[in-house]
């Protein structure tokens, strides 16, 4: 009877257990046994607001390739161009270099804290206070960025594909899909990504191999024409979108499983360098097939779709182009709501890692509708405001940088000491 009793106790229904009174027995047992109930209920506790989900390293490297590239590829060659003019495939190649610098400088934070989130490790080093001041106009940055990535989605569709939809609906669906993927985890985005990345660069591939026969090489010339500037002004472009939002890995690599006994950076560098080199060729036969004209179209390799035309084969596949987009700028808005709410969550100490999902969503989806009146002031925020904003990503991780290293520097000192 005893035994039965303390069964529906500990592991019966609520309502049962109100009802079942408590029967006496060995009072070191029943001590016993409650400490070890109560140490596990800590320990799942704690291993739900850990977040025990990992990743394997070829899907990090899908998931850091599907971030850089995604909607970047349809944005970036038109103000590229416009700034830099038969010259901005160079400087998408100089500010790839600059992105390889700032991937360099987030592994080597990832090695010196392998298995914790970025706010985490920057309130181990400098307080909570200064934490919250710094990390709290990284969010507001980061709110801005997804809201940007979501009204460019809307502006595209609305302008080229569904003129009389109303821009809100294409907001409202993507972020609900993206914040219903992140609430899945990060185990999901990245077997997802892994096929959605894959058919963008198929059809990337498509489209700039049956644009063969509208290409003039001769359009690529003269080169340096206006000098160095112009490349320059090309490069702090591109390094502020999409190099410098690589800062955003430091709270995704410490989800990569550790047991593993392959190096997984070198295939990060290896996608970095395809995807400098799939952005300079993109950029390259835009300028071929426009010509002069090519700084005047908005969306570069919609408008090099929509030149195609192989009578009775192919015709009309700008729309392929279009769904080339939609999932690009999906993914990365996945995982910049990932990132988002993951920081915030930690910054404020939540049990749950899930509950900021949908209010996050619902603030993006408000200042994505409302944040731009018009179609030429967003335009000038991402070529003029954003690449200084997102440049400002750097300053946290060079204090993290700094506080690490001198973190380091003390331990050899103390080391030495002892010995």
């Amino acid at each position: 009877m005893r035994e039965f009793s303390s069964f529906c106790r500990s592991s019966g229904p609520i309502w049962i257990r109100s009802f079942i009174p408590s029967m006496p027995g060995p009072p070191k047992r029943s001590s016993g046994c409650s400490s070890r109930r109560k140490s596990h209920r800590r320990m799942q506790g704690s291993e739900s607001m850990n977040n025990k989900a990992t990743i394997s390293p070829q899907q990090v490297t899908l998931l850091f390739l599907s971030f850089i590239t995604s909607s970047a590829i349809v944005f970036i060659p038109n103000p590229v161009i416009q700034a830099a003019h038969n010259g901005a495939w160079l400087s998408m190649l100089l500010s790839g270099l600059c992105g390889m610098l700032m991937l360099a400088l987030v592994l080597y934070l990832y090695r010196q804290h392998p298995s914790i989130v970025f706010v985490q490790y920057f309130r181990d080093m400098f307080g909570a206070w200064f934490t919250v001041l710094v990390i709290v106009p990284f969010l507001l940055s980061l709110f801005m960025m997804t809201a940007n990535i979501t009204q460019g989605l809307g502006l595209f569709l609305t302008s080229s594909m569904m003129v009389e939809t109303p821009m809100y609906i294409f907001h409202a669906f993507t972020l609900v899909a993206a914040a219903l993927t992140v609430r899945a985890g990060i185990e999901v985005m990245a077997r997802m990504f892994g096929l959605l990345i894959f058919i963008v660069i198929v059809t990337v591939a498509f489209v700039l191999l049956f644009a063969i026969p509208d290409y003039d090489p001769g359009a690529l010339l003269p080169q340096f024409n206006d000098g160095w500037k112009p490349i320059a002004y090309g490069t702090y472009l591109t390094y502020g979108w999409p190099y410098s939002e690589i800062f955003l890995f430091t709270s995704i690599f410490c989800f990569v499983r550790t047991d593993t006994k392959k190096k997984w950076t070198k295939p990060l560098y290896g996608a970095l360098v395809f995807h400098m080199l799939v952005f300079s060729i993109v950029i390259a036969c835009t300028i071929m097939t426009f010509g002069k004209s090519a700084a005047e179209r908005k969306y570069s390799l919609y408008e090099v779709a929509r030149v195609i035309e192989i009578t009775g084969i192919f015709e009309r596949i700008e729309s392929i182009v279009g769904i080339t987009l939609i999932a690009g700028s999906y993914m990365k808005i996945s995982i910049c709501l990932f990132v988002l709410n993951l920081t915030a969550s930690r910054l404020f100490n939540l049990k749950d890692d899930r509950l900021l999902i949908y209010p996050i969503t619902v603030a993006i989806l408000f200042l994505s509708v409302t944040m731009f009146p018009t179609e030429s002031e967003a335009f000038e925020c991402w070529t003029v405001v954003w690449p200084f904003i997102a440049i400002c990503f750097s300053v946290p991780l060079l204090l993290a940088l700094t506080g690490t290293v001198v973190r380091n520097i003390r331990r050899r000192g103390q080391a030495s000491r002892k010995h």
